[in-house]
């Protein structure tokens, strides 16, 4: 069953990770804790770890809200599935930002993030190969491979 925006965004945690890639100047950057594919068992979580830096014109339009701009696409290679979906989605209209956007083209604003890719996505609890890809605006992140796989 799909997760409702509420139960979605409350699965992202922002702040300081260790484990998160270095900052990209403008976009987006993920990856594992492991390296090379993750492979985690069924019902363990599939953490991923992530950074974005939005520009002006990427603010402006996402209303301000930077980390409503960063989509993630999980894909499964073994058997067809797909999905697309913001890392946070506004629940309520977010009120215009003060002053407007009068910064200059170098500012940038953005988070660090991590997020359990199987419960996100509410991925099913059985043994599957998966890709998944992060986006903010129209700069791209690796595509990453991760398993789940009997216990």
């Amino acid at each position: 069953m799909p997760l409702m925006p509420e139960d979605r965004n409350s699965l992202v945690v922002y702040g300081e990770d260790p484990e998160a890639p270095p900052a990209p100047t403008l976009g987006v950057a993920i990856r594992f804790a492991a390296e090379g594919e993750m492979r985690v068992a069924t019902g363990e979580p599939a953490v991923l770890h992530g950074v974005f830096r939005a520009d002006p014109a990427i603010l402006r339009g996402s209303a301000g809200l930077a980390k409503s701009a960063v989509f993630l696409t999980v894909l499964r290679v073994d058997k067809p599935f797909g999905q697309t979906t913001p890392l946070f989605t506004p629940t309520v209209r977010p009120a215009p930002p003060m002053g407007g956007m009068d910064v200059g083209p170098d500012y940038r604003e953005g988070a660090t993030f991590r997020v359990d890719l199987a419960k996100f996505f509410s991925l099913p609890a059985e043994p599957g190969r998966y890709t998944v890809q992060a986006c903010l605006g129209g700069h791209f992140s690796d595509r990453l491979e991760f398993s789940i796989v009997a216990h």
